[in-house]
Order: structure tokens, then sequence, then C-alpha cells
């Protein structure tokens, strides 16, 4: 992550730092935060869970989609670091405001103004700012960035909890806006560029490099022409020295001076012969972001275009299950219980630990939950998500998959 001639932290991990605050903030209220104050809005304002739900359904319909068309537009014109600083300045003056609502019409105009923020600020405005500044190492850089939409997801419903249990929903709501706006502001203003050429630096912090036979042979011609010029500026003085005693001189020192700018020319010529063999150089290496087992999706012989996906790496050594327990068997289990897993395609028991235990139940967080009633209300057993972490060694086979079905258990001593 560092800048490979001074040794210092490239500036685009600066970048990518600001990316990740901003789909920490942005995504992770609107999607796992705000759908918290659904409960509150119900039973102090007298909206129904359907009038709750269906206001970010309709902001997404009749703003989310052309908006999107007039951020990329926007975005390749000045670039994506004000569009973010205005998408967070939306998202945050919508919360504001929301704490202050007492109708459904205003709840509805807040979140199409709240969904113009997201797309602003959200995922694809911090797409497009990672990916101007990293090409080698865009994979690893977009995962980093892209981490904070995770970690929204698990910090914002336990603060926005937390802040309306203590303070209320109203209050919740403005201070939830007032750290957005705090911290996606100065980060937005004084850390965010918008492309490394706004710096003079290059992308993925790389100087050009010389290490091939093509670069070589194109300095040293370009030596052989500097040579040549230094010659026939000397041919050059020597003419006009000669000019007075010759009849032909004045011809002799045109000539000469045609040859100067031809040569000076083919120096030119030769010099960005260099400058696109280095580029080219630059485009021979293709590093995974992790090591895994790879899938191919093209043969030999097969015709590609620019942005198709050639393979896909799975990365065997960091696979984990995810066991949905009922809410009536989380009672006494905690994080780092041990746990086992019997694997059905091979039969063979595992050993891991907890390591989480998701926030609410996985329906919940969807942008219509459903409901579980249309009349008399009906008690049904919901689902957790709990991650399991297997032991150091003990996928050392590789035999644990993706999508395998397992059966695991959970000690709770």
């Amino acid at each position: 992550m560092t800048n490979g001639n001074s040794g210092r932290i490239f500036y685009g991990w600066w970048v990518v730092a600001a990316a990740f605050l901003n789909l920490f903030f942005v995504v992770g209220i609107i999607f796992y935060g705000f759908p918290v104050f659904y409960a509150s809005f119900v039973e102090s304002l007298g909206f129904t869970r359907a009038q709750v739900t269906q206001g970010f359904f309709l902001g997404f319909l009749i703003i989310g989609l052309p908006s999107g068309l007039l951020a990329g537009a926007i975005i390749d014109r000045i670039g994506a670091r004000w569009v973010i600083v205005t998408g967070a300045g939306l998202v945050g003056i919508s919360l504001l405001l929301m704490g202050r609502m007492t109708k459904l019409w205003q709840y509805e105009a807040l979140c199409a103004l709240e969904v113009l923020g997201y797309v602003f600020a959200g995922p694809l405005a911090n797409q497009v700012l990672v990916a101007r500044w990293f090409r080698a190492r865009r994979g690893q850089a977009m995962g980093i960035a892209y981490l904070g939409l995770g970690a929204g997801g698990v910090v914002a419903p336990l603060l926005v909890n937390y802040l309306i249990r203590v303070y209320g929903w109203r209050h919740a709501l403005e201070a939830v806006a007032l750290l957005l706006m705090s911290v996606l502001f100065p980060v937005g203003i004084w850390v965010t560029r918008s492309a490394p050429e706004d710096s003079g630096l290059m992308p993925d912090g790389l100087a050009v490099e010389s290490s091939t036979a093509a670069v070589a042979a194109a300095r040293a011609n370009e030596a052989a022409a500097q040579q040549f010029i230094e010659q026939a500026r000397s041919r050059q003085v020597q003419a006009d020295a000669n000019y007075q005693s010759a009849e032909t001189g004045p011809q002799q020192v045109s000539s000469t001076k045609a040859r100067v700018r031809a040569a000076i020319a083919d120096v030119e010529q030769r010099r960005a012969q260099l400058e696109q063999a280095e580029l080219n150089l630059q485009y021979t290496k293709i590093v995974a972001p992790v090591s895994g087992e790879v899938n191919k999706t093209v043969v030999v012989g097969l015709n590609v275009q620019p942005g198709q996906q050639l393979l896909t790496v799975v990365p065997l050594d960091q696979v984990w299950v995810t066991a949905n327990f009922k809410e009536t068997q989380l009672r006494h289990m905690r994080v780092g219980q041990k746990a086992t897993i019997h694997v059905d395609s091979t039969g063979r028991t595992l050993k891991g630990h907890v390591d989480s235990i998701a926030g609410a139940t996985g329906p919940l967080f969807s942008l219509l939950p459903p409901e579980n009633a249309t009349g008399n209300y009906v008690k049904i057993v919901q689902r957790v998500p709990v991650k399991i972490v297997l032991d150091q060694g003990e996928n050392r086979d590789r035999q644990l998959r993706p999508g395998m079905n397992v059966v695991p258990d959970v000690s709770l001593r």
C-alpha cells in the first residue's frame, strides 16, 4: 500500500478510507439503520406499516432510477468528489427534517430526498472514485471500501436502537444526521480527490518503470538521436563560420537546420514510443486479490470484450457457515461458544466457534419486510443468522465449499 518510489502510503488508500466511511454512513443508515425507526413512526405518528415501507419504495421508483443516470453524467463531468459531498448533505438534511415531521406527505417527500442523497453518495459514486485511483489493485481497493457497507449493516441497527431508547426517535434522527454530516463533510472536502491526476499522481501509485528490452532499446535510440542532434548542431556552427567565404553558405545552413529539426522530431517520436512501451508494460500483469479455486468462464481462442468477466476466484481458505437458528434457540447462545458442523457431502464433522450473531432476523432488513398476519395476529417463530467460523486447519483439504448444506450444533456450555 506504499508508493514504490518514496516508501510513503499511496494517497489512493486515503481515498479508499473515505469511500469506506461514505458507504458506512450512507448505505448503513438507509438500508440497515433507518428501518429501526419504523416501529416509532407507526407508534408515534399513526402511520401503518405499509405506509412506512412504501416511502422508500416510491422514492427509489420515482427518484432513484432517473437520478442514477443524472448522477453518472455529473460524475463524468465534475468528478465524484463533489457529487458525494452533495449526496451526504441531502441525506443529512432529510434526516434532520424527519425529526420534525408530523404528516405522511412530509415523510414521503423526505424519503425521496434521502433516496436522491443515497444515489449521489452511495455505491455508484464511490465505485467510480476507487476505480479512477486503482487499476492493478482495483479489486483489493473495492473490497476494502465495501467493508464499510458491511460494517454499517452491523453498527447502524445497534446505534439507532440505543439512540431511540435514550433520547427518543426524533432526537435520534437529529443525532444520526449531525454525526453523518460532521464526518462526511470534512472527509469529502479535505481528503477525497476525484482522480490521481488532481494530485499529480498515477493510478496505483506506480512510477514509470523500464525493465524490458523494448524500453531499453527505445532509450538507446533516444540517446543515439540526441547524439545526432549534437553532431548536426556542430555542423551548423561550421556552416555558419564558412558562410562569408562560400557562395553556397546560406543554402548549406538552411539544409543543416532542416536536418536538426528533423532530428528533434525523431527524438520526440522515440520518446513517445518509450512512454507507450512503459504503459504497455503495466498492462501485462493481472494479480488476484485473494488465493483460492479458479472457475474459468472463457476458453482458449475466445474473443473477449473490455469489462468481460474471465474467471471467478473462490477463497476456500476463508469459508464460514451461516446457520439460521430459531429465536427460541438463542437464549443461551453466545459469541465464542464451540460448535460442530456435520457436512452432508463428505459425512465429516468439523470444529468451529460462534463468530457473531446477526442484529436482527433476516427478513427485517429487506426493503419490504413480510407481514406475518393480515387479521388476528399469529405469532411465527423467526430465524436469526449466526456466523460460525471454522477452527484453524479444519478445512485444510478444501472439501467444504460455499453453498453446501451442513448441520451445525453449538455447545451452549
